[in-house]
């Protein structure tokens, strides 16, 4: 019977300094941009998880302005906070005005999303297609600065 218990504890603690491995190799890749783009991709899935069928919008209708506004001032945050991160991109020309263009095309896209989703008149389907245009800018600076490449 001691041999069940001293497997079972040898099995927990490898798997204990393994866990604890990981975690400190992962917090070697993070750093403030990579913390942000976790709470900018977390907003983002919570807003395509409301809209992406009318029941769910339904229930989340409430929630979704304060999402959106917070989405804003992250977007805002980030252009800012990544401006050195930014300098160290590698295969990317032009890479701080590129980041600043970006960043500026997502707030102005998340700027409108909001508008719509504070409008009274809009209807579901509105706001379901305003946030392609939001989408589509993600995608557009995920295609420059990738976070394999640059570190991100």
């Amino acid at each position: 019977m001691n041999r069940k218990w001293i497997v079972a504890i040898a099995t927990m603690f490898s798997f204990s300094a393994l866990v604890a491995g990981l975690s400190i190799a992962m917090a070697d890749d993070e750093g403030p941009v990579h913390d942000v783009m976790e709470k900018i991709n977390s907003k983002s899935n919570a807003i395509k998880k409301a809209i992406r069928a009318e029941p769910g919008y339904k229930k989340a209708k409430k929630e979704l302005p304060t999402l959106v506004k917070d989405l804003v001032q992250l977007s805002k945050d980030t252009k800012e906070l990544a401006k050195d991160a930014v300098k160290k991109a590698k295969n990317v020309k032009d890479a701080e005005q590129q980041w600043a263009d970006l960043s500026d095309a997502l707030t102005k896209e998340l700027e409108k999303f909001d508008a719509k989703v504070n409008d009274s008149k809009s209807e579901y389907k509105d706001i379901k297609s305003a946030y392609g245009p939001v989408s589509q800018s993600c995608t557009k600076c995920h295609d420059v600065f990738r976070v394999e490449e640059n570190g991100f």
